[in-house]
This record gives C-alpha cells, sequence and structure tokens, in this order.
C-alpha cells in the first residue's frame, strides 16, 4: 500500500532535514528518525521512490531499527545493479575493441560516480549515448552480444531517430536487461520544437570515466541539465522524483558544478524554465547550497510561477503525484516552454506534424486529420 506523504511527514522543514542528510549536505538524523515519522512508513515511502538503499546505507549506523526494514531492498538494488554492470562490462569490452566511445547517462553514470556505493543508486535500465555515425556499428555489436532490439508500434524506430531518441536492446540472459542506445542525451520532440541543445558542445566537453576505456560521462553541467529536462519534460515528474533530485544533489556535491555556467547553458538552449522549477525543488526539499543565483538567473515570470505551481509543488513531489495519466500534462509542458513562438510551434506540429513525422509514426496509413482524431480519441501523440 503507498505511504501518504501527509501520513508521514509532519511539515517541509522535516522532510528536507532528512533528504539533506540522506544527501550528505545536513545532520539531522537523530531528530527525524528519533522522534518525528513512523520507521514502517518511511520505509515503504523511501521504497516506492527507490532510495531505500541509500537511506539504508547511510542510516544504519543511525538507526538499526530503519535500517532493517530496508536490508532487503539494499539487497535486491545491488544484485540487480550487479547484472547492469556486467552487461556494462561486456558492452565496453566491444566497444573499446571497435574504437567506438559511448556517453553513460542517467542511473548508468551516477552510480559509479557520485553515490559512494554502486549499490546506492537503482538502476531500471542502461543508458548510452552514441554520436550518429557510430550508431550502425554499435547496433550491430549489440546484436554480436545476443541483444534484441525491442520493437514498439507507438515507438517505430523511424520516429526515434527524428526525434534524437533511443534503440531499446534486451539481453536474451533469463533475467533480461534493457539498454537504450541515445542519439541524444536530450529526446523527444518537446525539445525537438523548443529548445537548441548544443549536441557537439555536448560531446566536445565529454569527461573520461576511469574504470571505462569505452565509456564517459557529461560535463558536470550537462549532466545538471540533462536530470533536470528528463524529470521535468520526460517523466513531468513522476513518482521517482525525488530520486531524480537527490541525483542533481549528489551531482552538486560529489563534482564542481559551475552554476553560473548552468544558467547560461539553460537560457542559451531556451530550457531556463524547466531547469528553474528543478533546481527550486531540490533547494525546498533537500537544501542543497549555492542556487540562490542560479534561480534568480532561471526563474520566469511572476505569473509563469504561479501557474507552474498548479501542477508542480514540493507537496506534490512528495505524494508523488504523476502527471503523464492526465491530459493536464500537455498544459503543463506548454507552461515549461521558455519562448511563447516555441509553445505555438509544439500546438502546432502536435496537431498539423510535418510530412516525415506522419510517415514515420503511421508508415503511411493515416493522414493529418486521422492523426488528429487519433490524438483526440487516444489523448496521445
Amino acid at each position: 500500500m503507498s505511504t501518504r506523504y501527509k501520513d508521514l511527514w509532519p511539515d517541509l522543514a522535516t522532510v528536507r532535514t532528512f533528504l539533506g542528510s540522506l544527501a550528505g549536505i545536513t545532520n539531522g538524523f537523530d531528530l527525524v528518525l528519533e522522534n518525528q515519522v513512523d520507521h514502517n512508513q518511511l520505509a515503504q515511502w523511501l521504497i516506492e521512490r527507490n532510495l531505500g538503499s541509500l537511506a539504508y546505507v547511510r542510516c544504519r549506523s543511525v538507526s538499526p531499527n530503519l535500517a532493517a526494514r530496508l536490508q532487503a531492498e539494499h539487497y535486491s538494488t545491488a544484485g540487480q545493479n550487479s547484472l547492469h554492470w556486467h552487461n556494462l562490462q561486456q558492452i565496453n569490452g566491444k566497444f573499446a575493441n571497435a574504437d567506438i566511445a559511448a556517453v553513460l547517462l542517467k542511473g548508468a553514470a551516477l552510480a559509479g560516480t557520485v553515490y559512494e556505493g554502486l549499490e546506492q543508486r537503482s538502476m531500471v535500465d542502461i543508458d548510452l549515448w552514441l554520436r550518429e555515425q557510430d550508431m550502425g556499428q554499435g547496433c550491430l555489436l549489440m546484436a554480436n552480444l545476443d541483444f534484441h532490439v525491442a520493437k514498439n508500434v507507438n515507438r517505430p524506430l523511424a520516429l526515434q531517430v527524428l526525434s534524437d531518441g533511443e534503440i531499446q536492446y534486451y539481453s536474451a540472459e533469463g533475467a533480461s536487461t534493457l539498454v537504450e542506445l541515445h542519439l541524444s542525451p536530450f529526446e523527444g520532440w518537446w525539445i525537438k520544437r523548443t529548445a537548441a541543445i548544443d549536441k557537439v558542445g555536448l560531446w566536445a566537453r565529454k569527461e573520461a570515466l576511469n574504470q571505462w576505456r569505452a565509456f564517459y560521462q557529461l560535463a558536470a553541467e550537462d549532466m545538471i541539465i540533462q536530470i533536470a529536462l528528463h524529470l521535468a519534460v520526460g517523466h513531468q515528474f513522476g513518482n521517482q522524483s525525488v530520486r531524480s533530485l537527490m541525483d542533481i544533489a549528489l551531482t552538486a556535491k560529489a563534482r564542481e558544478v559551475n552554476w553560473r555556467v548552468v544558467a547560461g547553458r539553460a537560457k542559451e538552449w531556451r530550457v531556463a524554465t524547466a531547469v528553474w522549477l528543478v533546481l527550486l525543488l531540490v533547494k525546498q526539499l533537500i537544501g542543497t547550497p549555492g542556487l540562490e543565483d542560479v534561480l534568480n538567473q532561471l526563474q520566469p515570470s511572476a505569473w509563469r510561477r504561479r501557474q507552474l505551481r498548479r501542477f508542480v509543488s514540493p507537496q506534490s513531489i512528495l505524494a508523488g503525484r504523476d502527471l503523464r495519466d492526465k491530459h493536464e500534462r500537455f498544459l503543463f509542458l506548454l507552461m515549461l516552454v521558455d519562448r511563447p513562438q516555441d509553445a505555438g510551434r509544439l500546438v502546432g506540429r502536435a496537431l498539423w506534424p510535418e510530412d516525415e513525422w506522419l510517415s514515420a509514426r503511421y508508415g503511411d496509413k493515416i493522414n493529418r486529420w486521422q492523426h488528429i482524431r487519433h490524438l483526440i480519441m487516444q489523448g496521445e501523440i
């Protein structure tokens, strides 16, 4: 049964004390764990948000009682990540021998760097960014490793290529692993039609990872923006939002993040509003220091801030509210766009897409009027 945040947390200050301690920013576990929260409910809340293993490691010396309730989750995460790491080692060897470089994204990049142990950050899948010129050979190497392409009728490969999306592979082993080969760290039609991401600069700034021959990570500032957009645009602040905020807090703590660069790059790429909203939540719920200037530089108008609070707030994040299953997510995505003309383009092309989009999505079986009907009937593009 899901744990309601109002039944668990007495106030936002208590949440910030606990999550800040979990991030290693503050030291207030004693206050929260001894007096103010129910350990059974807290353990369930942490597990639901994929923070159970991290909390187990952080809290076991302070609260053996809570740690006991998180131990099974910790071992489960460790086992799952070991499987992912085994697959990553195989892919790394193949890519290195073929002289192909790839950038680790999301959990695969974070678990081995900003988290103190591989088992502390759960991973649903493995995400790798390959340059377009390397994608064909990368796909051949995945096939040589007995990975099989996953087919999705609603997300055909041709459409993924147009949107800088991904090709999904499943391992043939009994405990199947999902590996996604991305054409960009910033994918999807919201990005494609409203933002101006500099992929050349992203690749040029990538940083080597000592434990891998073929794999790299994004520069710290690029990683902050990537996590923020993945949360705000890709997942529209779903149930795992607190973990994504923790990812940013730990990245800021473990790596030297230049927040002035983050602000400048977010504005240049026309993603300032989305990045501002995520960083504001990091400040409100975890208490990461040094965010005041970047928030001031990125914040949208007072009217836009009021509108965004209707969709996302610290309380909605703690409750695990998910906008993806609601029609209001479309309005929320429009509120995230930096420029009015980009919002207009987003709506216009959603209703009346380009010829290549129509062909890639439906295979020349549906015209634009039928697409509009499909959009209305299905509630999705």
